[in-house]
């Protein structure tokens, strides 16, 4: 199975500009828009026009346009989700830890979080390996995301000084943690 690509999220993070930098268009400064000539067809020399306060494109000459994965499905001759693959590969890899894979989510509301934190599997083997008893699991809202933004991973909530529910990391399963004294079974 392919894996998950968060379109809303690379459109949130990567700006149309970055991507025509990255795929090399050679573009000219007119107003508040970019003017470059099409690498896909042979036409005028301006007849593409990107404009970053929108975060779309457009080109008169092949008649295509859209968003910054639009963009380069387009210039690379690839899916939708293909194009979405190669810019969260280019700009959006998390850092590698030293032996797990960590993913934050992206922002959002403490009440979408609540809700996702009760969907994880927090009896799942894969938690268990973790050295997390289920009971434990279950009170500090860590599972196993079969579903979400971290499919196949083991999702823990993290909450703010509050209380209030901050987001989530991902860990791979098999990921030893240190669980204090009092924890352990």
């Amino acid at each position: 199975m392919a894996p998950y690509v968060p379109f809303s999220e690379i459109k949130a993070r990567v700006s149309i500009k970055e991507a025509a930098d990255w795929l090399g268009i050679a573009y000219k400064q007119s107003g508040e828009t970019l003017r470059a000539q099409c690498p896909v067809n042979t036409g005028e020399k301006r007849e593409m026009v990107i404009t970053p306060a929108k975060g779309l494109f457009n080109c008169f000459g092949c008649r295509a346009g859209g968003d910054v994965i639009s963009l380069v499905a387009h210039i690379k001759g690839v899916s939708m989700k293909d194009a979405a693959m190669m810019i969260h590969d280019k700009f959006m890899q998390p850092a590698p830890a030293a032996s797990s894979k960590v993913l934050e989510s992206p922002p959002t509301s403490s009440n979408v979080l609540d809700k996702i934190a009760a969907r994880l599997a927090p009896e799942h083997q894969a938690v268990q390996s973790m050295g997390f008893p289920p009971d434990i699991a279950k009170a500090l809202s860590v599972g196993f995301d079969a579903r979400g933004y971290h499919r196949g991973l083991v999702a823990i909530l993290l909450r703010n000084p509050d209380g209030s529910p901050a987001g989530f990391i991902g860990l791979e399963p098999g990921t030893k943690v240190k669980l204090p004294p009092k924890w352990e079974t």
